[in-house]
C-alpha cells in the first residue's frame, strides 16, 4: 500500500487503512493456513492476491514478466533484431522490482535496449546496471501528468523520431 497507493492517489491516512486491512487479512489467513506467508516476494501483489494465490490455492508466484516473455518465446523473437524497444509511464526504482523493461533488458542477450518512458524519478539510472542502454522521455518539458496525457501521442511521435535520426545516422 505505501509504495503503489499513492502512485494511484492514495492519501497518508487511506494508506494506512489499507494496510491495516491486509493486516488483518494476512491474520485471519494464517489461522486456516500456517504456512502462509505474508512476506513471500511478490506476495503483496494485485492488492494481495498473490498472497492469496498461494495460501488459498497452493500456486507459486513468479514475475509476470517472465510468464509472458516464456509465452512468446522472447529469445527466439529477438534473435535478428538490432535492437529492442521497451517502455513504461514512469521508470524509477520501482521498476527494477519486475517491471516490464527491467525484464526485458536482462534477458535482451547482449543486444542493445533502449527504453522509451514517459518520465523519470529517482533511481532510474539503475536500469543501465539491468542491461538497459539507452533512456528517453517522451516528455520535451516537466509538466503536470494531466497535460502531459493530452499530449503523449504527439510526444511519443517526436521521441521515436528523433531516436530512429540517431539510428539511420549510425548506420
Amino acid at each position: 500500500s505505501a509504495v503503489y497507493g499513492p502512485q494511484k492517489g492514495a492519501t497518508p491516512a487511506m494508506v494506512a487503512e489499507m494496510d491495516a486491512a491486509m493486516e488483518h487479512y494476512a491474520r485471519k489467513t494464517k489461522r486456516i493456513f500456517p504456512q502462509a506467508d505474508e512476506n513471500a516476494a511478490g506476495a503483496g501483489a494485485a492488492g494481495g492476491m498473490g498472497f492469496g494465490v498461494c495460501a488459498f490455492l497452493g500456486g507459486g508466484l513468479r514475475p509476470g514478466v517472465d510468464l509472458i516473455l516464456d509465452t512468446i518465446d522472447f529469445e527466439t523473437q529477438i534473435k535478428d533484431a538490432d535492437f529492442i524497444f521497451t517502455g513504461e509511464g514512469r521508470l524509477d526504482s520501482q521498476s527494477l522490482s519486475g517491471k516490464a523493461v527491467i525484464g526485458i533488458a536482462r534477458r535482451a542477450k547482449g543486444k542493445p535496449v533502449i527504453a522509451v518512458v514517459g518520465s523519470v524519478a529517482d533511481g532510474w539510472e539503475n536500469a543501465y546496471n539491468e542491461g538497459v542502454t539507452a533512456v528517453f522521455t517522451t516528455n520535451l518539458q516537466p509538466v503536470p501528468f494531466e497535460i502531459a496525457a493530452k499530449n503523449a501521442h504527439k510526444n511519443l511521435d517526436s521521441t521515436m523520431e528523433n531516436i530512429a535520426r540517431l539510428i539511420n545516422g549510425i548506420k
